[in-house]
């Protein structure tokens, strides 16, 4: 996961959580307070869409949340195969 802003270098932003890669880092959800939000599914890693199967190291799938200077926290851990970071959360970031 990382970020193009306005710098001609990518920066990464977080490659893991708790130690662990995450499993396809999905949608992507950046608010006016830029926080950025993105869902974790297994879709991908599982071999439905991707080339390369492999075995999910993230126990559950994820809505995580970054703030800027934070580290990325899982926000939404209770939903299976979570397709969309939308902003309809009303959980703060931080």
């Amino acid at each position: 996961m990382y970020s193009e802003a306005s710098q001609p270098r990518r920066r990464f932003l977080a490659d893991n959580y708790e130690g662990k890669r995450p499993n396809a880092p999905n949608d992507v959800v950046v608010l006016s307070d830029d926080t950025i939000w993105l869902s974790d599914p297994t879709f991908g890693i599982n071999g439905e869409w991707e080339d390369v199967k492999a075995t999910p190291e993230q126990a559950t799938t994820n809505v995580y949340c970054i703030a800027r200077g934070a580290k990325l926290t899982a926000l939404i851990t209770d939903l299976v195969n979570v397709r969309s970071a939308s902003r309809r959360t009303r959980r703060s970031c931080t």
